[in-house]
Order: C-alpha cells, then structure tokens, then sequence
C-alpha cells in the first residue's frame, strides 16, 4: 500500500461512521438540547395554569383543553401546571413566576366566576428582549364548546400580536417588572332597569256633569315601584284656574282639591312606550265663594260667602309612559270616578249644581326617575 492511501482510508472511515444528515447530534441539535434559550432552535414553551385545583367554581377545564391544542398547532411545547393562587395580586406574581421559571414565551389563566363576566389573563414574556407584558381580556358567562373555541382563539391572536409588540429592538437588560394593568375590554354596561321612586308632574282638565265649570288643573305624585310590574302612588292636585256658576243674577267660583292613592299594574312596555292600569281610592275637596243679596244688620247691598265640604271617590286611570331619556319621560294620564256623596251647589238653599257623579280627569305631564 502506498504512503497516501492510508490518510485517504481513514477519511473514508470516519465519512462512513458519521455521515452528514445521520441521526447523531449536529451543531444546532446540541445547542438545542442545552436549553439555551437565546438559541432559535429550542422550541417555545407555552404554560397554562389551571383554576381547577385551586378555584374550582372560577375553572374553564374546556377553554384550556381547546387552548392547549391550539398552541400546539403552533408549535409550542405546552405546559399545563395546577394553579395555587388565589387573590389577584398573587394571582399576577404566579403567572409572572411561571413564565421565568420555565423560560416560556408565555403563562395563560383563565378565569370564569360562578356569575356575571369571566376574564383572561395572559402573561407574554420575550427571553430575548426580556420584556414582558401582561393582557386581560374580557369574556362572557356563557361556557360552551363555541365559546371555548372563540376564547382560545382571540387569546392565539392577542399573542401574536404581543409577540410583534416585543420584538421591537430593546436590548435593555434592566431586570422585568410587574407591569400596570393595561385598560381593560370591558363591553358596555347593560341599560339601567326602571327606577324604583318616580317624582310625577302633570296639568290638565277636571270635568264632571252637572253644570259645574271645567277645571285647570295641577298634580304632584311620588310612585313607589314594587315587584311583579306593580306600583304604589300618591297623588295630589289643586285647581290653578276656577270656574264660574251663574244662576239668578248671581255668581259663585268652584274650585277643588283632591289626594289619591293609587295601585297600579304595568304590562310589557311595546318599544319605548310603557302603558299601566290603575285603581284608586281618595278625598275631593270643593270650594265656593260667591255674592249673595243682603248687607250686614239687613241693609241693602252684596256679601262674600264661602263654603266648603269634603267627599270620598273612587276612580280607575289609564296611563301611557314614553321614556325620553332613562330618567326623563312623557306621561299622559286619563281617570274616570265618582265621588260620594254627590257635591252639590247652592244659592240661597236652591241647588244650582252638582258634581263629582261622575267625574274625570285628562292630564298630561313628565315623569322623572328619582332612583
């Protein structure tokens, strides 16, 4: 054998041995197996905490199934670790520990109360920059399988978007920190349901048979709202405009004053038009004052007179609400009743009217929520 061929064999040994491409380690395989995870080449690691062994009531067991196979299919090495936390800033500390402790790209929880809106909270740490940032993400109560779906995936996407957010060129090696909590996704708050004290406004007309004028009026009311779409309300009104009785070449004012309570049923209101029906028992209180012949001490010439008397009523009213604003509405109001006994006028003990058999009243107003 020649001197040159024993160099040649043994380069071919080794070729044979150690092929390129074969099974054994290469450069980037060793430094993948080292962990360092500057290296490209170590797989990302994805870790999400589970609630169920510390806040049962508070666990999504079927958004993390569906999250850890979503990080999968992106390639992260996914780590599911019983979460022990249970405040919120513990809760944070946990998440922020995980994701240096296991040099991941980032820790999820999610966390769904027993009642009313759950949250996703989602620590993203960069090994590269060493940044880190932490998102919440509002979610709805429901839990199903579409709903678990939906979560992981916008959860897939806010990563992402983190991801490009920290790989902007920081390469500050100052030490990470609990971030503030960025402004949370919180949906607009459902519309106020109905006031439970009403302050009511109105004006209107009272009529009634028997000759007597028609009244101006003015109403104040302060209805109480209770349970099962009923009310309570009490209400006053005064005659701001009298009205005149002539008979015999004299003349009198009629004026009245009344207080009612009421109870009052509210059907479903039809778009912004609410209506109800009432029922109500109270007082009326009419008043004369009118012009009689004679003077004092019987001479000849006029004289004032006053009266005035109280009777009981009865009445039902229909009403139509129209909300403006939430706490601003029209109200229009219509009551038909009658009193008892009978109201009646007179001049010079000869009846000249009655009223109150029946009565009504068409008012028309605001209605202003109190709280």
């Amino acid at each position: 054998m020649k001197p040159t061929a024993f160099p040649i064999l043994v380069f071919l040994w080794f070729a044979f041995l150690f092929p390129a491409g074969s099974g054994s380690p290469g450069v980037g395989q060793v430094a993948a197996a080292t962990g360092d995870p500057t290296d490209p080449a170590v797989r990302e690691v994805a870790v999400i905490v589970g609630m169920e062994a510390c806040c049962e009531q508070e666990s999504w067991s079927a958004a993390e199934r569906v999250l850890a196979r979503e990080f999968r299919a992106l390639g992260f090495a996914v780590l599911i670790i019983p979460g022990r936390a249970t405040g919120e800033r513990e809760r944070r500390l946990e998440l922020q520990d995980l994701t240096e402790t296991r040099a991941a790209a980032c820790a999820v929880r999610i966390v769904r109360p027993a009642a009313g809106q759950g949250a996703v909270e989602l620590w993203i740490n960069d090994r590269v920059t060493r940044k880190m940032l932490f998102r919440q993400l509002e979610i709805s109560p429901e839990v199903g399988d579409r709903e678990a779906e939906i979560i992981a995936l916008r959860v897939v996407e806010m990563l992402r978007a983190s991801l490009l957010e920290l790989r902007l060129p920081d390469r500050s090696a100052k030490p990470p920190v609990v971030p503030p909590v960025v402004r949370r996704l919180i949906p607009k708050d459902p519309p106020a349901g109905p006031s439970r004290l009403d302050l009511l406004l109105q004006s209107g007309a009272w009529i009634s048979s028997g000759g007597v004028p028609v009244l101006g009026m003015l109403h104040l009311g302060l209805r109480l709202r209770l349970p099962a779409s009923f009310s309570v309300t009490g209400d006053v009104g005064l005659s701001i405009l009298s009205g005149d009785i002539h008979a015999d070449g004299l003349s009198s004012t009629f004026d009245v004053a009344e207080a009612f309570l009421w109870g009052a049923w509210h059907p479903a209101p039809v778009g912004r038009v609410a209506p109800a029906l009432g029922l109500g028992a109270g007082v009326i209180l009419p008043r004369a004052e009118g012009i009689s012949a004679g003077g004092i001490s019987g001479d000849p010439g006029l004289s004032m007179k006053k009266d005035d008397t109280r009777v009981g009523a009865a009445a039902c009213r229909f009403d139509l609400v129209w909300s403006l604003t939430p706490r601003l509405a029209a109200y229009l109001s219509v009551t038909a009743g009658f009193a008892f006994p009978e109201i009646t006028v007179r001049f010079a003990d000869r009846e000249v009217a009655h009223a109150g058999n029946p009565f009504s009243e068409v008012l028309a107003g605001l209605q202003i929520s109190l709280f």
